[in-house]
């Protein structure tokens, strides 16, 4: 099987970024496996950024608004390095 690759309007920089964040994320889920809380795996994030060095920002406060009105704050799980945002979330499939 070969790999297909869609070309992507992000510059190079921030691909390298997502792919090096994907790959992080990924060797969390490869290591913790399924079925742990959303807060083990946001600190196991946490910890493979921080050992491959990728820069990022914890439990990040923004202000949402809505046609110029300011609705609520919103905490981000993940900014990294100030351009990606990462959301964890735990999804149980009953089985």
């Amino acid at each position: 099987m070969t790999a297909l690759r869609v070309a992507s309007p992000l510059s190079e920089e921030l691909e390298l970024l997502v792919e090096q964040t994907i790959g992080a994320l990924l060797a969390v889920h490869r290591e913790l496996g399924a079925g742990m809380s959303e807060r083990v795996y946001a600190a196991a994030a946490r910890f493979e950024l921080e050992a491959r060095t990728i820069p990022f920002e914890s439990e990040k406060v923004i202000p949402v608004r809505y046609r110029g009105a300011f609705l609520c704050n919103h905490r981000l799980d993940l900014f990294v390095d100030a351009k990606v945002v990462v959301e964890i979330f735990v999804a149980f499939v009953p089985s």
